[in-house]
């Protein structure tokens, strides 16, 4: 299939529990979290839901404990056996803007979408 793909990943900085924004979340998009089944996480460090044919997670900095402002990240992406079937190369549309227009109208203010430096500072990465 060589249909584009989409994706998507905005924050929120929030002293709220990972299940309490998982249930906000849940609210906003209409789909439901549970615990993540991910290997990229331990248990109880992040959260999943699929819709629309996206496996999204909900997660954050596992040493920052809960009941302290960390940071959220909402990431959604083609689900692995949805993806399979997908040509490779296809080309993948951010709705990273749909999804924080969403989350800002159904949850409020404080949504926003990692800028370039953010997101190579927590890779790693220098600075370009």
């Amino acid at each position: 299939m060589d249909h584009p793909q989409i994706s998507f990943q905005v924050r929120r900085d929030s002293s709220d529990s990972l299940a309490a924004m998982g249930e906000r979340v849940g609210a906003a998009l209409g789909c439901t979290f549970v615990a993540s089944t991910d290997k990229l996480f331990e248990p109880g460090e992040a959260l999943q839901a699929f819709a629309l044919g996206l496996h999204i997670t909900l997660s954050a900095d596992p040493s920052i404990p809960e009941g302290t402002t960390r940071s959220y990240a909402l990431i959604g992406g083609v689900r692995d056996d949805v993806e399979a079937e997908w040509d490779v190369g296809v080309p993948v549309i951010s709705v990273s803007r749909y999804v924080l227009g969403v989350l800002t109208i159904l949850d409020g203010e404080g949504w926003y979408v990692a800028s370039e430096p953010e997101l190579r500072a927590e890779a790693g990465l220098p600075a370009e």
